[in-house]
């Protein structure tokens, strides 16, 4: 009678967040985002020197920007999918001016104009852009049916895009503006694409590489590097000299030697100073985990009969693959040299924090429904 009378207490917020979000792909992302710093450790220090700041100037910073990653992946993935579209129609609008202000503000990077400084914080609004558009991508994708302002959900999609990939060119960000086509054109033939709209896209597609390639000369000057490939670029070069320093097991963490004359080695080519210190061993281990967690996320997934939650994850999931399979082809010779980050192992501010944003929403849309849900 007395054990009767004694009511259950209901579960606080972080219990039910444990008890439905896929704890094991969690596990997974922290370890990559600890083998990121760890990489970052042994990456940074010559590059500081060389700027001649402080030795740890990059590590530190580093772990600054890993800790606002990890605080945005754990707040996003313990909003409900409501919560996700309403935060993603606002973080979309801000980035959206922010995109604009980069065009008026910014100055000149490598022939791009892509940050803008806030207060003491350079911020690149592209990073943020991508996982917002993909959430309000699949929600007008989800509900293409409906009219909003006399549009179809698919029409207005395609004029965000088109306004996105505008303003991306605009700062001649061609990476960015492939990786957000393509994301999109996964996002579009998961909700149910005709054959004939296929081939219109994959016409445009080839007619829009095509005027890149004569009309942005950097461009042209990669794609021309990597048809010859007698003649690597400069950091090609000396990341195809880091893997074969390399080895199977490495050289051990901090005694590489190649890194110091790639440009870039603590963020885009990053992954030749992990197989010249750590070996090809773990090489394929980190590529292993990559597949690892999307396979895992799509798993989830599956399980979820929302197709709001099937377009989104898979976009988020999408671009996290491709992002980390473009870096790891650059510095394999396998595509033409652009600025891609590695996710969760490069070092980059905008680049780790929008990582994590994205990955948190992954984890809010596969967690599993407690106490009924609301569905969208």
């Amino acid at each position: 009678m007395l054990l009767s009378s004694i009511k259950t207490s209901e579960p606080n917020a972080i219990e039910k967040w444990f008890k439905t979000v896929d704890v094991f792909n969690l596990v997974l992302l922290l370890c990559l985002a600890s083998f990121g710093m760890l990489v970052v450790i042994s990456a940074s220090p010559s590059i500081a020197i060389e700027k001649k700041l402080d030795g740890y100037y990059f590590v530190e910073h580093h772990l600054y920007y890993l800790i606002v990653s990890l605080c945005c992946l754990f707040v996003f993935s313990t909003l409900s999918r409501k919560g996700i579209l309403r935060i993603s129609i606002l973080g979309f609008i801000v980035t959206t001016v922010l995109l604009f202000l980069v065009l008026i503000f910014s100055n000149k990077i490598n022939g791009s104009t892509r940050w803008i400084t806030i207060s003491s914080f350079s911020i690149q609004p592209s990073e943020f852009v991508k996982p917002f558009f993909i959430i309000i991508t699949a929600y007008l994708f989800t509900n293409k049916n409906e009219k909003y302002f006399n549009l179809s959900g698919n029409n207005i999609s395609l004029i965000l895009l088109s306004l996105l990939c505008f303003l991306l060119m605009l700062q001649t960000d061609v990476a960015m503006f492939t990786i957000i086509f393509m994301v999109w054109c996964c996002q579009y033939f998961i909700s149910g694409i005709k054959i004939k709209i296929i081939g219109l896209i994959s016409l445009l597609g080839m007619i829009f590489s095509v005027l890149i390639y004569y009309t942005v000369p950097y461009v042209k000057l990669r794609i021309d590097s990597y048809l010859s490939p007698n003649t690597p670029g400069f950091q090609v070069k000396k990341g195809l000299l880091a893997f074969e320093s390399g080895g199977i097991i490495g050289k051990g963490p901090g005694e590489g030697t190649v890194k110091g004359n790639i440009p870039d080695a603590h963020t885009d080519f990053i992954f030749p100073v992990i197989a010249e210190e750590y070996g090809l061993i773990a090489c394929l281990s980190l590529i292993a985990l990559f597949v690892l967690i999307i396979m895992r996320g799509f798993s989830k997934t599956k399980k979820i009969k929302n197709m709001f939650v099937l377009i989104a994850s898979t976009g988020l999931l999408v671009q996290f693959g491709l992002q980390a399979l473009i870096n790891i082809a650059v510095s394999l010779q396998l595509a033409p040299t652009t600025g891609v980050t590695l996710p969760f192992i490069s070092y980059g501010g905008s680049s780790i924090v929008s990582i994590g944003i994205g990955m948190g929403m992954m984890l809010a849309l596969t967690r599993r429904t407690y106490g009924g849900e609301a569905k969208i």
